[in-house]
């Protein structure tokens, strides 16, 4: 079942365009990333989905419902932060929350209480958000779209600014939401490191367009080591492949390019025997085809900030 699904979804400020035809497909049960540069149309999306931005164009349905009423109720069930938590300077987590039930209507002590032991701030329930390190601002924060024990949760870069150590709890908090509680978590970060320890699924976003959805699976396949190639004959290139050094994992591109996914660490070997197969190998390379290297070029450069 579909959480969230967009089609063509558009978004445009007179002539600028922010999200341009996004079309997503975010699994129930999933941890989902949205990835992509500031400015790439992340928050945007996460304000229409959520009712705070109107699309120019396109549709989208939550957790099935695709009508104005049906939103209403769709929304009831997710909770979220779009860019900085909002809270009272002078009130402790514990007053924060209250008051966040209490305005949501769902006021219960006992479940403020077990929220702020989830989000792990229980030791520090006397402390004013005031004096909070921004890691305990965005735990609250998320402590916050707990409230009412939504089924969805939408986070717009919750891992922003933070140290190493403030970036491991918020991940191992979002696992655990996922895993034990049965979350559905629509993340967005240009961390790309850090998504990748916790989401399945990613949407990579740049210039408002959406470049590519795939898995943790694809990922994985995408960014393998490989050896790249550029010979004078794709064809007898192939043929002396599979049937000389008998490999069938590799893929052939324009302009007399193949990437090579077996025998990586064997160069020497594979453009010898291209070589007496009668292939000309005009350039043959190693590519450590790594996440974040991955990742930088789908989003088109590496101003990731």
């Amino acid at each position: 079942m579909l959480a969230i699904k967009t089609e063509n979804l558009t978004k445009k400020y007179g002539a600028h365009v922010v999200v341009d035809n996004v079309s997503l497909n975010i699994e129930a049960g999933s941890i989902y990333g949205l990835v992509g540069n500031n400015g790439a149309g992340k928050t945007t999306i996460f304000k229409i989905l959520l009712g705070l931005a109107i699309q120019t164009s396109g549709t989208f349905s939550l957790f099935g419902e695709d009508t104005v009423r049906g939103y209403e109720k769709a929304r009831r069930e997710i909770g979220s932060i779009i860019e900085i938590p909002s809270m009272q300077a002078n009130l402790t987590a514990f007053q924060n929350l209250k008051a966040i039930a209490i305005s949501l209507g769902c006021y219960n002590k006992e479940d403020i209480s077990s929220i702020i032991e989830l989000v792990g701030l229980s030791s520090k329930s006397d402390i004013k958000f005031k004096n909070y390190s921004l890691g305990m601002k965005q735990r609250l924060g998320i402590g916050a779209t707990l409230i009412g024990d939504p089924k969805m949760l939408i986070l717009d870069e919750p891992t922003n600014g933070l140290d190493p150590g403030g970036i491991m709890e918020i991940r191992e908090l979002i696992l655990r939401l996922n895993h034990e509680h049965n979350k559905t978590i629509l993340i967005s970060s240009h961390i790309i490191s850090e998504l990748n320890k916790v989401v399945n699924s990613y949407g990579i976003l740049r210039s408002g367009k959406l470049v590519k959805e795939l898995t943790s699976i694809d990922l994985q396949a995408c960014s393998r080591p490989m050896l790249r190639l550029v010979v004078n004959d794709v064809l007898t290139a192939s043929d002396v492949l599979r049937n000389k050094l008998k490999v069938t994992d590799f893929e052939t591109y324009p302009n007399n390019t193949i990437k090579l996914y077996e025998m990586t660490d064997r160069a020497q070997t594979v453009s010898k025997e291209l070589a007496v197969g009668g292939v000309l190998v005009l350039s043959i390379e190693h590519q450590d085809n790594d996440l974040e290297n991955y990742f930088v070029s789908l989003m088109g450069g590496t101003n990731n900030d």
